[in-house]
């Protein structure tokens, strides 16, 4: 990975842990900031195939792939954070 891509991810890695920070207690916030999220996604796959139909497709099959896995492998994780009293949550 690059230097540049490397800060961008850490960037926003930083950007939505603070986001969630304020989400936590609203269901509603999460939704925008999942919403804003796929929104750029959406923008960025349609940049990176060229808007060419058959390459964003492809993109978006591999991109659902990584969501699912990821958000089942931090499945746990985030029940046991949840589940912490509002004060103990990080």
């Amino acid at each position: 990975m690059s230097e540049p891509l490397s800060a961008f991810g850490e960037a926003l890695a930083d950007l939505c842990t603070e986001e969630v920070r304020f989400a936590r207690h609203s269901p509603e916030r999460y939704a925008e900031m999942i919403e804003r999220l796929a929104s750029s996604l959406a923008f960025t796959i349609a940049l990176a195939g060229g808007g060419d139909r058959q390459r964003i497709e492809t993109l978006i099959q591999g991109v659902e792939h990584l969501i699912t896995a990821e958000a089942v492998g931090d499945a746990r994780l985030a029940g046991m954070l949840t589940a912490l009293p509002k004060g103990r949550r990080p």
